[in-house]
């Protein structure tokens, strides 16, 4: 969580004046004047909320009006999304965005109900987090290249969980499938909160998710960690004990380069 310590007063300032921004001028003295609802396009427990629920509070102390988070799950991030698109544009309602909600979901999926770039205005890139490779520790695979083993041994009997069809999580596990050459069962859920528990739980033994919401995890011994998806150690890394390894130094699957991006964005001013 290094970055976003780093971006988070960054990220308040831009908030702050991209509020004080909307409307006329006696609108802008008077802004906040009444709560901030901040959309979570996920279900609890994920990086994104948990990235969310820390600004929320930062956000809270320094505008002086409550930040209530709220989580809009379902859909890959479309649902929450919509639901901002389609709020008033004075600037109480903000999303949450990530790559899925903002490049992802409108080149794939086929509903469409809001425009990326019309319906929205950036505030700020807030973090860039690495995805980590974790496995339910009764999984009989202590790295990436027994893991890759075990999947060849057995096609088509493991699956692999993710926060939802088109997700940069979904994403990095059909990337792993393709560069490895193996099969897994993909399971969606409406967030990686869900999809961890039932990692945890060994329902669905396999995960890509962001390196915040599984941290914890690792430390615990819950989860175990086998690479994360960056070509170095990002400082991120460090939170995971035993710190997990870059998929650059580990065979058979060199290269593969995956990361979330979140960034809030609200509703354009029409004013």
């Amino acid at each position: 969580m290094t970055l976003l310590k780093r971006r988070t007063a960054l990220a308040l300032m831009m908030a702050a004046a991209s509020a004080l921004a909307l409307g006329t001028a006696v609108q802008a003295q008077e802004f906040p004047d009444r709560p901030v609802t901040l959309v979570v396009p996920f279900a609890a427990g994920g990086s994104t909320d948990v990235v969310a629920r820390i600004i929320g509070q930062k956000m809270s102390d320094d505008l002086g009006q409550q930040v209530v988070v709220e989580n809009v799950a379902g859909a890959g991030g479309n649902l929450g999304a919509d639901r901002v698109a389609r709020a008033e544009p004075d600037g109480y309602t903000v999303l949450m965005g990530t790559v899925a909600t903002h490049a992802l979901n409108p080149l794939i999926l086929k509903t469409k109900p809001y425009d990326p770039e019309k319906d929205f205005a950036p505030v700020s890139l807030l973090v860039l987090v690495p995805n980590v490779l974790v496995v339910n520790p009764e999984l009989p695979a202590k790295n990436v290249a027994e893991l890759v083993a075990l999947l060849k041994a057995a096609p088509e009997q493991y699956s692999y969980a993710s926060s939802g069809n088109g997700t940069p999580l979904h994403l990095s596990g059909e990337l792993f499938k393709k560069m490895a050459g193996v099969s897994m069962q993909h399971v969606p859920y409406k967030g990686s909160g869900p999809a961890l528990n039932d990692v945890i739980g060994n329902q669905v033994p396999i995960m890509f998710d962001n390196l915040p919401s599984s941290s914890g995890h690792i430390k615990s011994g819950t989860l175990r960690a086998l690479a994360v998806t960056t070509k170095e150690r990002d400082p991120p890394s460090r939170m995971c004990q035993p710190s997990p390894k870059p998929f650059r130094a580990t065979r058979p699957i060199p290269g593969m380069r995956c990361s979330l991006r979140q960034a809030p964005r609200k509703k354009p001013s029409t004013g």
